[in-house]
């Protein structure tokens, strides 16, 4: 089954200061495909405190190679002046074929994606190209892709099978929704439960949308029972809070094996001024 879910980033291009008026394109485009590997379901309640995931699952590009020998990465500002044998690298869907890519940092501390291409097929990289900042700022995920550099001489790569290779987590998160309490007062007590999924990657998270809230009361009062949270074939069961506040639930079931596409939109503002 292919899925696809949005996510978004918003680049602001500003001349000067004082803007008297301002527009906006968007551009936007199907990442590749990429995996989400089927767990077995946590067994029994389980408990998260705020900010805590409920479930995470291992993800991956559906291609992923292993370079057998070192790759220069031929980019000046780079940090990474080449990748050694044994490196993995993830594979990206380009608009002339596969390019397997790994993140770099350049010398401004900038994050960049280093992505090689085998143009033969003769299991050897013939090309390298920067391809910017991951789409995001997490890799696995790439907009753009930058102009080819001939390598100095062909670098040598082996498939890894399915699911092996750079990998990124799916996760599903929640966090307690309570109306806002004037100034002054007191936090007012947690009337929902709202949740939503991400991708991430170490520290980097990209938020592919929000799912409706849970509420945890009728006009009569508590519900004795809350609907599940369902999302890509996860079966989540919420069962209350405990008494500091953090959520207890049981996974029925894991988010199954299957390929989903990310919906990626570039929006750049421009501002005008007038002197």
């Amino acid at each position: 089954m292919n899925r696809r879910f949005a996510g978004g980033v918003v680049l602001a291009a500003a001349l000067a200061l004082g803007a008297e008026s301002a527009s906006a394109q968007s551009w936007t485009k199907e990442s590749s495909p990429l995996a989400i590997h089927a767990i077995a379901a946590p067994e029994g309640e389980q408990v998260a405190r705020k900010d805590e995931p409920l479930l995470v699952q291992p993800m991956t590009s559906i291609r992923n190679v292993r370079l057998l020998a070192a790759a220069p990465t031929m980019m000046a500002m780079s940090q990474n002046r080449e990748y050694p044998a044994g490196t993995e690298l993830y594979g990206i869907q380009a608009p002339d074929g596969w390019i397997y890519c790994a993140a770099a940092r350049t010398w401004l501390l900038d994050p960049t994606t280093i992505c090689y291409q085998d143009m033969d097929n003769d299991g050897a990289f013939d090309r390298v190209r920067d391809s910017g900042m991951p789409f995001g700022n997490v890799p696995l995920l790439a907009y753009a892709f930058g102009p080819h550099k001939l390598l100095n001489q062909p670098v040598r790569y082996e498939e890894l099978p399915f699911g092996q290779g750079p990998s990124a987590s799916y996760v599903v998160r929640w966090a307690p929704v309570r109306d806002r309490a004037p100034y002054g007062e007191p936090e007012r007590p947690i009337r929902a439960i709202g949740w939503g999924a991400s991708i991430k990657v170490g520290e980097r998270m990209l938020s592919l949308g929000e799912g409706p809230n849970v509420d945890l009361f009728t006009i009569q009062g508590p519900r004795e029972t809350l609907p599940p949270i369902m999302v890509m074939g996860a079966v989540i069961e919420p069962l209350g809070l405990t008494p500091e506040g953090a959520l207890r639930y049981r996974v029925r079931r894991a988010i199954p094996a299957q390929v989903l596409q990310i919906r990626m939109t570039m929006t750049v503002h421009t501002y005008y001024y007038v002197y």
